[in-house]
């Protein structure tokens, strides 16, 4: 059964449901994942499952201050005149019980596996879980929560920041293994 506002259906997912599988390629496989569990699939392009890439990361649960946060949060967003509106709306919301482990998969020149960590919208921290092309560990990089990273290079990250005025900044980051 759909929640209605207004005689409209809504949306009743909340925004750290992720409902496609999270993926990368490089030549030789892909990366796929749900982003819900702690574990990536590496596929080789044939279509046989290749590696499965497991961590320990234990799920965080969503709680009533997350919740609050987060309608906090979105309701700094809407000008005021509105904001009975988006009461509305967000009351219709369903929230999942856990937040999803990670949020994207980067393949960097060297096939290693860079998988970033949720975070919602307030964190400050900004970390990736990087994996060699066996699956093994390598390390627990911290990136600027400011800096959205596009591409990892041999000796670099290279990403885009946005400023004040919504204007994007490239930013290259020097990568020392």
């Amino acid at each position: 059964m759909g929640v209605t506002f207004r005689g409209q259906p809504a949306v009743t997912m909340a925004p750290s449901s992720l409902f496609l599988p999270l993926y990368r390629s490089n030549a030789q496989f892909l990366f796929v994942g749900s982003g819900q569990q702690p574990e990536i699939e590496q596929w080789g392009l044939g279509g046989a499952l290749h590696r499965l890439v497991r961590w320990a990361e234990v799920p965080k649960r969503v709680t009533e201050a997350m919740v609050a946060r987060f309608r906090e949060e979105r309701l700094r967003s809407i000008p005021a005149d509105r904001h009975d509106l988006a009461e509305e709306m967000l009351e219709g919301l369903v929230f999942p019980e856990v937040l999803p482990v990670y949020r994207r998969i980067l393949v960097d020149a060297d096939d290693n596996i860079w998988v970033e960590r949720y975070r919602t919208d307030w964190e400050d921290e900004g970390y990736w879980w990087v994996f060699d092309p066996t699956g093994r560990w390598l390390g627990t990089p911290q990136v600027p929560p400011d800096i959205d990273i596009r591409e990892v290079g041999i000796d670099c990250l290279i990403g885009v920041r946005v400023d004040e005025n919504d204007v994007e900044e490239v930013v290259v980051l020097d990568l020392l293994r």
